[in-house]
C-alpha cells in the first residue's frame, strides 16, 4: 500500500491548517531545500487551496477555523486515508470485473484529503470522499457501478476486520467524465485541486494531465485579472510574492 507524506499549509484568513497533496509536497520540498523558487503552477495550487469556496463557507473568519482545529485528529486522518486506499483497490477490481479497458483515475478529496477529519465519534463525523475519473459510456458506467455495488458490502466487512479498532465512516464514491475536464469544463478540476485532491490510483496520468491543464488555465486567468486590476504590478512581482508566501508557512512533514 502507498504511504502519504504531506505538508501542512496554514491559511491565516481561515484559522486552519490544511494538507497539501503528496506530489505537491514532494515538488515544493525539493525546490525549498535546493533554495529555488517554487514552480508557478505550484504557487497557483496554493492560491486555489487558499481561496477554496468550501473553506470560505465553513470558516468565514479566523476564529471559526481556530475553534474547529481542536476537533480534527491527525491519527483519524491517517486511518481514513488508509481506508480510502483499501476502497480504491475495490474500485480497481470493479473496473476489471466490468471488463473496462479505458484509463481511469481514483482520487481522494474533501475533509480527509485536506487533513480536517474530525475525531471518531464526533456528532458530525467526516466521510471519505472518492472521485473516479474516466470516459465511460452509459453502458460502461452501469457495468462499473453494478460491479462496485456487488462488492461494497464485502469491502466494508473487510475494512472492519482489517481495522477492528477504527470507526468506519460512510464512503462516498463519485464519477466525473475526465474528457469534459480537458475540454473547457475545468472548474470542477479547480474544485478538486482546492480540496487538496490526492491520487489513489493514476497509472495513465489521467489526473496529472487534467490537473496541469486546470492549473495553467487558472494561472492565466489570474494573470489577466491582475493586469487589468493592477496595471503597474508586473508578472515578476506576482511570482515573487507567491513564492515568498509558501516559504513563510510552517510545513512539518506528517
Amino acid at each position: 500500500m502507498r504511504e502519504f507524506a504531506s505538508q501542512t499549509m496554514m491559511i491565516p484568513e481561515r484559522g486552519i491548517h490544511v494538507l497539501l497533496p503528496p506530489h505537491a509536497t514532494a515538488a515544493i520540498t525539493e525546490r525549498v531545500q535546493s533554495d529555488q523558487p517554487i514552480d508557478p503552477l505550484d504557487s497557483e495550487r496554493l492560491a486555489i487551496i487558499t481561496e477554496d469556496p468550501t473553506l470560505r463557507f465553513r470558516f468565514p473568519t479566523y476564529s471559526d477555523g481556530k475553534d474547529h482545529m481542536p476537533e480534527t485528529c491527525v491519527t483519524r486522518t491517517a486511518e481514513l486515508r488508509s481506508i480510502a486506499l483499501h476502497a480504491s483497490s475495490v474500485l480497481i477490481e470493479s473496473m476489471s470485473a466490468a471488463e473496462i479497458k479505458k484509463p481511469f483515475s481514483v482520487l481522494l478529496f474533501g475533509s480527509v484529503a485536506k487533513g480536517l477529519a474530525r475525531y471518531a465519534g464526533h456528532t458530525d463525523e467526516s466521510d471519505i470522499d472518492i472521485m473516479v475519473l474516466s470516459t465511460l459510456t452509459k453502458k460502461e458506467k452501469n457495468a462499473f457501478w453494478n460491479a462496485f455495488f456487488r462488492r461494497k458490502p464485502e469491502m466494508r466487512r473487510t475494512i472492519e476486520l482489517d481495522y477492528p479498532n477504527v470507526r468506519v465512516p460512510h464512503i462516498s464514491v463519485n464519477y466525473q467524465d475526465s474528457a469534459q475536464l480537458l475540454n473547457g469544463h475545468y472548474k470542477r478540476a479547480i474544485s478538486l485541486i482546492g480540496s487538496s485532491a490526492t491520487v489513489l490510483y493514476d497509472p495513465n496520468t489521467t489526473w496529472e494531465q487534467i490537473e496541469a491543464y486546470a492549473l495553467r488555465r487558472s494561472k492565466n486567468l489570474r494573470e489577466m485579472k491582475s493586469k487589468i486590476d493592477n496595471p503597474q504590478r508586473t508578472l515578476a512581482d506576482t511570482k515573487q510574492q507567491n513564492g515568498a508566501q509558501i516559504l513563510q508557512l510552517p510545513l512539518p512533514i506528517l
